[in-house]
């Protein structure tokens, strides 16, 4: 039996118009858990005889893909905890050597993000079956670099939206926009320091580490479940699977996506308001998200996409409270009956 490579995007998208085409075939060989239980003969998806074939399709697929799923965020979130140890015991080496500290929040941040993308990368590069990194990193559309005409388009209505609103919050001397997470990590002007680390994570690093491990891998590993039927690939005469429900599988992410925004709650620097809004507008971009990696294959313009976001938002408070809005606060002086609204009447 031989099993072929997956193909790269442009040629499926030449072939075919709709979101299917633009993924990369699905890998025929098993992976994940079952390939644990159960290994193949080989790690190449070239010239493995003997191997394998991956579950898909099916309600058993279905189950054994939300497994996974539920491993891959467990074994990222170890990830985070190796780096954390790894961080602190070459501090604590270097503490010794030099008789002095030399690390910053700035360094310790970049080398968390750097250790838990490479971690992630090389593991699911092996899951995956993966010939190379590099060739794992060009199916996930990190590379090129290239942005749609959409994407573009939507760049431009966030900030002009974004200005409108600062424009009307000048204008009116009411602002609800403030700089207290770029001086505070609590989200208050306590502070005057400008907190380097902070406003790299929120602003580069996190849209990175999270649209690599949402949108890259995790939607990855629903769809490779989901596939059924064949197709012919381009200047070829080789055929191969793909997704059969390629939307489902972004929407199913992007909600687990919006839902992992819930553990701010454990922190005090969040409002219940602001982490409601958060997981909301979480599922809602990121299924936005989602669907344009499907029809661009590109998860180097998720990311831009999600960097612009959180570059716009940062400038609203953690600490949002709906009981100081201006509206309720109008509300709260007016007696409201159906179709009259009557200034209330306080007792002396």
């Amino acid at each position: 039996m031989q099993l072929d490579a997956p193909d790269n995007h442009a040629g499926a998208a030449e072939a075919h118009g709709d979101a299917h085409a633009l993924l990369p075939p699905v890998d025929v060989l098993e992976n994940g858990l079952i390939a644990l239980i159960a290994p193949t003969e080989g790690s190449s998806l070239v010239h493995c005889e003997g191997a394998r074939r991956k579950l898909q399709d099916s309600l058993l697929a279905a189950a054994v893909a939300w497994v996974e799923l539920i491993a891959f965020m467990g074994e990222t979130f170890f990830a985070m905890i190796l780096s954390l140890v790894c961080r602190s015991c070459a501090a604590a080496a270097i503490q010794v050597v030099l008789s002095t500290s030399t690390t910053s929040s700035v360094c310790e941040s970049l080398w968390d993000a750097t250790f838990v993308c490479l971690y992630v990368l090389r593991r699911s590069a092996s899951n995956f079956h993966q010939p190379s990194l590099r060739a794992w990193i060009r199916r996930l559309g990190l590379y090129p670099f290239s942005l749609s005409s959409l994407a573009i388009a939507w760049i431009v209505y966030q900030v002009v939206g974004f200005l409108a609103v600062w424009s009307y919050q000048r204008h009116t001397n009411e602002w609800i926009w403030s700089w207290g997470n770029y001086y505070s990590v609590d989200g208050t002007s306590a502070t005057h320091e400008l907190q380097r680390s902070h406003i790299l994570e929120i602003l580069v690093l996190s849209p990175i580490k999270e649209e690599l491990v949402f949108r890259g891998v995790a939607f990855h590993v629903l769809s490779n479940r989901c596939a059924s039927g064949s197709r012919p690939i381009p200047s070829s005469s080789r055929s191969c699977r793909v997704p059969n429900h390629p939307k489902a599988a972004a929407l199913c992410v992007s909600i687990v996506f919006g839902c992992t925004h819930l553990v701010n709650l454990m922190h005090a620097k969040f409002s219940v308001l602001y982490v409601a809004i958060q997981t909301c507008l979480g599922v809602q971009i990121g299924f936005f998200y989602g669907l344009q990696y499907l029809h661009t294959g590109s998860l180097f313009q998720v990311i831009v996409l999600h960097i612009v976001n959180n570059l716009l938002s940062s400038f609203t408070s953690t600490q949002m409270d709906i009981t100081a809005s201006a509206l309720l606060q109008f509300l709260r002086t007016c007696d409201c009956e159906p179709g009259i609204c009557r200034e209330s009447q306080t007792a002396p």
